[in-house]
């Protein structure tokens, strides 16, 4: 990030955003924008959770950006990272973090399918 120009306090900001993204709560206020809003699209985009798509678009979206595999390969990475590093968040998780992206709106098979899912 120092070579594209970034100052501390921006370095600062990303690092302590990744680092609080699996936190259940980040607030705004005390974290800031970009921790705030980036664990709030991780619950988005990852879990399908405090989403406002309208079920209209929902079949444009996954068009463009299709879920194929998704929660397949989150749960491989996130063993993968709870084997190398058995103190680590995903290692806490256990099961439940990858239960949780397989059941999640944006995977589940009928959003898959194009149906609309029940929000």
């Amino acid at each position: 990030m120092t070579a594209a120009g970034w100052d501390a306090a921006r370095q600062d900001g990303v690092a302590l955003a990744i680092t609080t993204n699996l936190n259940p709560f980040v607030s705004l206020e005390r974290y800031g924008p970009v921790a705030h809003y980036l664990r709030d699209g991780g619950l988005v985009d990852v879990l399908a959770q405090q989403w406002r798509v309208h079920p209209d678009n929902l079949a444009e979206i996954l068009g463009h950006y299709p879920r194929d595999g998704f929660a397949e390969e989150t749960a491989r990475l996130v063993r993968t990272e709870a084997r190398r590093n058995p103190g680590c968040r995903f290692a806490c998780f256990g099961p439940i973090f990858p239960t949780a992206v397989r059941l999640s709106r944006f995977t589940m098979p009928a959003a898959e399918a194009g149906e609309q899912p029940s929000i």
